[in-house]
């Protein structure tokens, strides 16, 4: 259950706002709980982009403000029935270059035996050494994509 709503005063400021210009304009009968669902929206699920949605047209305003009321699961904060507002901000993809690293090293390891002959967690092990190897060679692209990853044994 998500008993963490504090948010930088400048968002806590813009979503305010929205919660206000809801209450307003469509008679919200309750403000507290549409404040904590775009809160727990944007805090632990997608990043919306509250200055965008606070500008935003009352079609999109609504669509946003109510889908995601409608589409908050209230204990993990994620939207559920894959629904996505449209100010949201947009993820910033991988950099192809560190992909690109890390899939030609899985290659390399894997070339001239079959894959089941390698277990992952050795494969992962493997690849993060050798990323590791390319950072020390004074390359920071490389290793970034894989800090995520389970170290493996």
């Amino acid at each position: 259950m998500i008993t963490d709503f504090k948010l930088p005063a400048v968002e806590r400021a813009l979503l305010d706002k929205i919660v206000e210009r809801a209450s307003t304009c469509f008679a919200v009968d309750d403000s507290q709980s549409l404040d904590m669902d775009l809160t727990a929206c944007h805090k632990y699920d997608i990043a919306l982009d509250l200055e965008g949605l606070l500008s935003a047209p009352d079609s999109d305003f609504a669509h946003d403000v109510f889908g995601i009321s409608r589409h908050i699961d209230r204990n993990s904060g994620r939207l559920e029935g894959f629904f996505v507002p449209r100010y949201s901000k947009p993820e910033a993809p991988a950099p192809a270059e560190k992909t690109c690293y890390a899939f030609t090293i899985a290659a390399e390891i894997v070339s001239g035996s079959a894959f089941d002959d390698i277990p992952c967690e050795e494969l992962v092990s493997t690849v993060r050494k050798r990323l590791k190897e390319i950072e020390d060679q004074g390359s920071t692209a490389a290793f970034e994509c894989f800090d995520s990853m389970p170290a493996g044994d």
